[in-house]
């Protein structure tokens, strides 16, 4: 590896997490899943066990035991939560420690995929190409939006992942790779298991690719034995000193993605959740893994040689499909539009020579598509068609366009439009993010946060009903009791929106987002939502809307959000 190029890498990774702490060190609203996790740290602090405080529930576990007034608050394994913990214990009890977890992944995710591809191409002609793998995770707005604000996702995941893949690449001909192997896989399990069957078949699929026949039996079928053991085990020592029976915890605990519990269920839902799941890289990389792919697949079929690079491939493609089965929001269209890309620019990718008019090309419209981080949701404002259109995945594959610049300028320029890029991509982001709606919400929350909490305040001591959505009932103090239908039919969970039930008398918060029971708005005195979910994530149905206009009227704006109050009440 070019020393330089390593050393100019790593002081953008040190400068872009720089200001990602500064963000979460600002930021101290808890949002999603901050409250979650602040729950379950709080029940290993006070009694060894990630429990929630019965009646503070936030929706995501699904049952459990009860010891005192406590119940099992796990929607996945406990490593992750006991990760978090420690944590705590150096940095405090607050929701900067929970993000910092997030910080954290993101640099060391960084070095992992970049040691990933000093590995895989370290020997090649077009090694610097795909350098660019940990650059654009670098900048990429979702690993921004996800590294402010405490989830799942940051657990650590990413580069516990990025390190198997590593191992694998590094002991695939190991006498005894399966106990490292099935040592990860066990540690992943623990953490989140969702991605991990794609993972075994695609390490299957590595070896027989490579024609070791042997191997792919061998080596998946004891990693797979070893780690899904290491599991097994692990979760029955966790059992014996929580509160629930060994089979009562896995049921708990896979009851996150299949309830009732059925294989069929069970293998559907995994499915359904691995491209997000699979490596966590952004849509910028997908693509350019999907061009690679393509042109590895060419040379597969002219050689019948597989090559380390295609575990990955493998991992990448076979999430994509899995996703593409079903998907939350938009990202099921990533394949679709990869593969539009791929059709445009293939012919020409590896064909053009460097001529300064395409670079001139390349380079304007690299400075539109660096200076919006968000695509997905400024472009249905920018153009006339509907995004499920074709024209519309047409347009927002040549939107993407620039990332082939890389692959149409001779091998001795790449290294400098790499540095120019990522320079343009660094300080276009940072900029926009504190100056455009759709970005400074990722980083910030909604507009108009602060002053909704306080007015929620006042009219939560008037024991109203109210409906908003979860993270700001419970900075109003909010009791989340699950003893109606409504809620364990969970008919509301549409972006982020649960169904939650206040203290006494005061009735039911109610997240929502794209419901039809209007029959459950009977009885509420306030309806707030935010316009910037509205507008850009689905939002309210139009039988909501005309329900509103006809019983409510608005009360108040802060920001993004709107506050309407039942007609009676004025």
């Amino acid at each position: 590896m070019n020393r330089n190029f390593l050393k100019i890498m790593l002081l953008l990774a040190f400068i872009f997490n720089l200001s990602l702490f500064l963000n979460i060190h600002l930021n101290q609203m808890p949002k999603y899943d901050d409250i979650y996790y602040y729950k379950l740290v709080d029940g290993i602090d006070k009694l060894g066990l990630p429990l929630v405080y019965r009646g503070e529930e936030t929706g995501y576990q699904y049952g459990g035991g009860i010891i005192g007034d406590y119940i099992n608050g796990l929607a996945h394994p406990p490593l992750g939560a006991y990760i978090l913990y420690l944590f705590y214990l150096f940095l405090g009890k607050s929701i900067f420690s929970l993000r910092f977890v997030g910080y954290l992944n993101v640099l060391i995710t960084i070095l992992v995929l970049t040691i990933i591809s000093k590995q895989i191409y370290s020997a090649k002609k077009n090694k610097y190409l795909f350098y660019l793998i940990p650059i654009l995770y670098l900048t990429s707005h979702l690993v921004v939006q996800k590294s402010t604000y405490q989830s799942m996702d940051t657990l650590f995941y990413p580069a516990l992942l990025g390190i198997f893949i590593f191992l694998i690449l590094k002991y695939e001909d190991y006498k005894f790779n399966f106990l490292i192997f099935g040592l990860m896989l066990g540690i992943l399990l623990l953490i989140k298991y969702t991605t991990v069957p794609i993972l075994i078949l695609s390490l299957f699929l590595y070896y027989v690719l490579r024609t070791k026949y042997f191997q792919a039996f061998h080596v998946t079928f004891w990693t797979s034995i070893m780690g899904v053991g290491l599991f097994l085990i692990a979760m029955w020592l966790f059992s014996q000193y929580s509160i629930d029976t060994f089979a009562e915890t896995l049921n708990y605990t896979f009851a996150r993605i299949a309830t009732p519990l059925s294989f069929k269920i069970i293998v559907k839902h995994i499915l359904t959740a691995l491209a997000y799941d699979s490596f966590w890289v952004s849509p910028y990389i997908m693509v350019l893994f999907a061009s690679s792919f393509l042109y590895r697949l060419i040379a597969y079929f002219k050689t019948r040689t597989a090559e380390k690079i295609d575990l990955i491939f493998i991992f990448v493609i076979l999430g994509w499909l899995a996703y593409s089965i079903k998907a939350p929001d938009i990202y099921y269209k990533f394949p679709l539009f990869g593969l539009i890309l791929l059709l445009i620019f293939y012919p020409f990718g590896f064909k053009f020579k460097f001529k300064k008019n395409h670079l001139a090309v390349y380079l304007l419209s690299s400075v539109l598509f660096f200076s919006l981080p968000d695509p997905f949701l400024m472009l249905p404002k920018l153009l006339p068609y509907n995004i499920d259109s074709i024209y519309y995945l047409i347009l927002l594959s040549l939107y993407f366009s620039p990332l082939m610049f890389i692959l149409s300028i001779k091998r001795k320029y790449r290294f400098s439009a790499l540095l120019v890029i990522s320079v343009i991509f660094f300080v276009s982001i940072n900029l926009s993010q504190s100056i455009v709606d759709y970005s400074t919400v990722n980083l910030y929350g909604e507009r108009g946060y602060d002053e909704l909490i306080d007015y929620m305040k006042n009219i939560y001591k008037k024991d109203a009903l109210i409906v908003v959505r979860d993270d700001a009932g419970f900075l109003i103090g909010g009791k989340y009791y699950r003893d109606d239908d409504f809620f364990v039919n969970n008919y509301c969970r549409v972006n982020n929106s649960l169904v939650y039930r206040l203290p006494s008398s005061c009735g039911s918060i109610i997240g929502p987002y794209n419901t039809n029971h209007l029959g459950k708005l009977e009885n509420v005195s306030y309806f707030i939502y935010s316009s910037f979910l509205n507008e850009h994530m689905g939002g309210l149905n139009p039988e909501v809307k005309d329900y509103l206009d006809e019983k409510f009227i608005l009360k108040k704006e802060f920001g993004h959000f709107k506050i309407y109050v039942r007609d009676v009440i004025n």
